[in-house]
């Protein structure tokens, strides 16, 4: 239902509507025109398509559907009902701080196009629309369309695109350096009579610094822009990354290249496929028999099955987006179907019925599939339906029973597709597509591949955890592969996201009893069990047995002769759900001879365990051990716990792990966090004013110099040097070197 026009470009209109479920959005009609601009148009037109299809970021306006009126023979594509205004108008007498934060969103979105290899082309005040605070980039109809002509708004257009070279990184970023410009003194400092004047404004005319024209704006903000103006491309700034980190520098404000939503971004979309190269020809044969004005058969049925969370909306989605490029409009069935629904299903040449499998639950689902099954039937027999196409998805193939009976066999050509999990090389290409780097470490790929069985489902919501948990990217928001090759090591003490968690718990309800005696001694353990510890551990009758069922149903795995939880990330789920005593309990029990564990595993376990005289003891032992073993990571670990966790121990032991937590953290270069820990001591004894070992004193004082030091903090540390050395002086047992 149209409920008012919203706009008119080009090629196209906007139209406010009202679809049949849902709230109202924006459709986007392409105009009718004469022959060869029409073809022109329909070019464009479908590139913004392809290129949106492609892109889920949260500073970029996103695409809804696309599909072909057969009424009107137009193409159209629904899009979020934008109600906020262009950032020309949006920065009018507001603060530079907030017109500052809008550029950093619009920079952050450049970078992710240019990162994907797409360039807007047509970057202006319009085409940027701040809703709710939020930047978001619209119109991608020019972006990476260029045909014989120049494209874009030529006053935002770089000059050497009037010289003939294609839009790229760099062109997109002049044009953003013009919108700063006219958003912060508000004129355009290219306009001009003719295209000629602006072609002569942008080749020679230098306009003066925003902060001459506005005094608002800081010099560093305006040094930036002339960057961005540059006339030669290779002297502004190499990427938006770049911009950001230069704002973020001197503005002193914390702007970060990405925001956990920002990376969450470059997942792949629903369009993307990857792997099956079987399925993805037979999909392609089907498709094209449909097209085919030789095709015979007017009924064709794609069925698609395979296991939860192998992919087959992905792949479902794809079908739907070479049909509708193909100018077929596709109807998504979802009961209850109103008689609108009915309708749309009842003219549509392709239509879709995804989760078969789930409306065989329950009596009020079976209602809603018969419902369904009418309408199909209603639409065969329909003397108007010539020839359609019908996509169902399910978990099992015999499910398909009752959608193959609908149809006439002799007039229906049926393709059957199953999609397998991922192999180790589709994980590894999976991987490589989602992050950006040609290599990454064999170790990562395989925990990531065991972790989640190669289905595609799983593998979004783990590296969304990851995502969530601040791993996968550095402090510039990169990827790199120095992060990678740590990460293998991460999974087993990984927060997993919801839907991850609800397919841990239906695993681990599933398990037996004796087999989850197994899996809560073996989630408890950062280390291997052999057969030995856990017959020693379990003490069941069937042992063999029920390790070989557990195998097999790929809950556990032989490792060097060892048995480990098949997926590391389950460590973490198992522990959270297991009450502290039954932790504790489980810790204590393996610590004991009798289960066999190395001296050093059964310290670790003294550590956890019930006695909490004991865990103090094993925790500095243990600590003892990693610090002669080279485990700097592990031996600070275990400090900061018995730093938290024995607060009223005696404060000279206290003082030992603070001295020692801090020079670890030195030699780990984290000095921020050695500066802080010994700020919380000082604190500790300015209030309490404990009796003091003068050389230990000595020692804190040092690190908090030498923690300063290497934050440059050259004022601050010297003061405490020359503190520790006055106060050296008044004792006669300190030797030279200390007062070096």
């Amino acid at each position: 239902q149209v409920l008012k026009p919203l706009g008119v470009g080009a090629m196209g209109e906007v139209f406010l509507v009202l679809p049949s479920k849902g709230d109202p959005v924006a459709l986007k009609l392409l105009k009718t025109l004469d022959a060869k601009s029409n073809k022109a148009a329909m070019e464009q037109f479908e590139n913004e398509f392809q290129v949106l299809k492609r892109l889920s970021h949260p500073n970029i306006g996103r695409i809804i559907d696309y599909g072909f009126d057969d009424d009107l023979k137009k193409v159209f594509f629904t899009l979020p009902w934008l109600k906020g205004t262009d950032i020309f108008e949006a920065t009018k007498d507001i603060s530079f701080e907030k017109c500052e934060e809008y550029f950093v969103q619009m920079f952050r979105a450049l970078n992710y196009l240019h990162q994907k290899k797409l360039y807007h082309c047509d970057i202006k005040p319009a085409n940027i629309v701040i809703e709710d605070g939020n930047v978001l980039l619209i119109d991608f109809g020019l972006s990476g369309y260029w045909g014989e002509n120049i494209v874009g708004t030529p006053t935002y257009l770089a000059p050497e695109l009037f010289r003939g070279r294609h839009h790229n990184e760099s062109s997109d970023l002049y044009a953003a350096g013009v919108l700063c410009y006219n958003c912060l003194t508000r004129t355009q400092p290219f306009s001009a009579k003719t295209l000629q004047e602006v072609y002569n404004r942008h080749r020679s005319f230098t306009p003066p610094p925003i902060s001459d024209v506005n005094t608002k704006v800081p010099k560093y903000f305006s040094d930036i822009v002339d960057t961005l103006l540059n006339k030669k491309p290779e002297e502004r700034h190499p990427s938006a990354a770049a911009v950001i980190e230069e704002i973020a520098a001197y503005s002193g404000r914390n702007y970060s290249i990405e925001t956990k939503e920002t990376l969450l971004s470059y997942l792949p979309t629903e369009s993307e496929l990857i792997g099956r190269p079987e399925a993805i020809v037979d999909m392609k044969k089907a498709i094209a028999n449909f097209l085919s004005e030789e095709g015979k058969d007017p009924y064709h049925l794609i069925l698609i099955h395979g296991q939860k969370n192998v992919g087959k909306t992905h792949f479902v989605t794809r079908i739907k987006h070479e049909l509708q490029l193909s100018k077929f409009s596709v109807e998504n069935i979802i009961p209850p179907l109103s008689q609108q629904d009915k309708a749309a299903i009842l003219l549509s040449k392709a239509i879709i019925l995804e989760n078969l499998d789930y409306y065989f639950m329950n009596t009020h689902e079976i209602k809603n599939l018969r419902e369904v099954i009418g309408t199909i039937e209603q639409k065969i027999l329909a003397t108007t339906t010539t020839r359609f196409i019908f996509i169902v998805s399910s978990t099992k193939e015999s499910d398909f029973q009752t959608i193959k009976k609908l149809l006439p066999l002799e007039e229906t050509r049926i393709t059957t597709i199953e999609l397998s999990p991922y192999t180790l090389n589709e994980t590894e290409d999976f991987l490589k597509n989602l992050i950006g780097e040609k290599e990454i470490p064999q170790s990562f790929v395989n925990q990531f591949y065991l972790n989640t069985d190669g289905l595609p489902g799983i593998a979004l919501d783990l590296i969304q955890s990851m995502i969530g948990n601040g791993l996968l990217f550095d402090k510039s928001g990169r990827w790199t592969e120095d992060l990678l090759s740590q990460l293998d090591k991460t999974f087993s003490s990984m927060e997993v996201s919801e839907s991850l968690e609800q397919e841990f718990e239906r695993i681990y309800d599933s398990l037996t009893s004796d087999e989850e005696d197994i899996v809560n001694w073996l989630s408890v353990c950062p280390h291997p069990l052999t057969y030995n510890n856990i017959k020693n551990l379990a003490r069941q009758e069937d042992l063999d047995k029920t390790l070989d069922i557990m195998i097999n149903k790929k809950i556990i795995r032989v490792q060097d002769n060892c048995y480990i939880l098949y997926r590391s990330i389950f460590h973490n789920f198992i522990q959270k759900n297991l009450p502290d005593p039954e932790v504790k309990r489980r810790h204590t029990t393996l610590a004991l001879p009798s289960v066999g564990l190395s001296h050093r595993w059964r310290v670790y376990h003294l550590s956890l365990g019930s006695d909490r005289g004991l865990r103090l003891k094993a925790s500095e032992k243990l600590c003892e051990i990693y610090t002669v073993s080279g485990l700097r990571e592990e031996a600070l670990g275990i400090y900061l716990k018995m730093i938290n966790n024995f607060a009223d121990t005696d404060f000279q032991k206290r003082l030992d792990w603070y001295i020692q937590a801090s020079i670890l953290m030195i030699d780990l270069d984290r000095f921020v966090e050695a500066g802080q820990l010994i700020t919380k001591i000082e604190n500790e004894i300015q209030r309490d004013k404990p009796a003091l070992d003068h050389k230990k004193f000595m020692i804190l004082l040092e690190k908090k110099a030498i923690a300063l030091l290497h934050q440059e903090k050259l004022d601050h540390a010297r003061k405490y040097f020359e503190n520790g050395l006055k106060y050296s002086m008044r004792f006669n047992d300190c030797v030279v070197q200390q007062l070096r």
